[in-house]
């Protein structure tokens, strides 16, 4: 229930993902994909997107716009410490 209040709080919000990811996390300490699908639901985006944005470790700290425009393929070098 307080994922899906997580979920509604900021999905008529630009930029919803990773505000969404961040509250699950702090809320439940991981996030789970099973939650995928509902997520890409209320967001009306694909399930792979949301899977793409936290396969890739931890959802960044920060403003969400910036995080945003950033690339998982990024994040992964990122990671991994590979510059480029």
């Amino acid at each position: 229930m307080r994922a899906a209040q997580i979920i509604s709080t900021h999905s008529h919000s630009e930029n919803s993902l990773l505000p969404i990811l961040r509250g699950i996390q702090e809320e439940f300490g991981y996030t789970d994909e099973a939650g995928e699908p509902v997520i890409a639901h209320a967001l009306n985006i694909t399930r792979a997107q949301v899977h793409g944005r936290f396969a890739y470790g931890p959802v960044p700290e920060g403003d969400a716009a910036t995080c945003q425009d950033q690339s998982p393929c990024a994040g992964e070098r990122r990671r991994r410490g590979v510059a480029g």
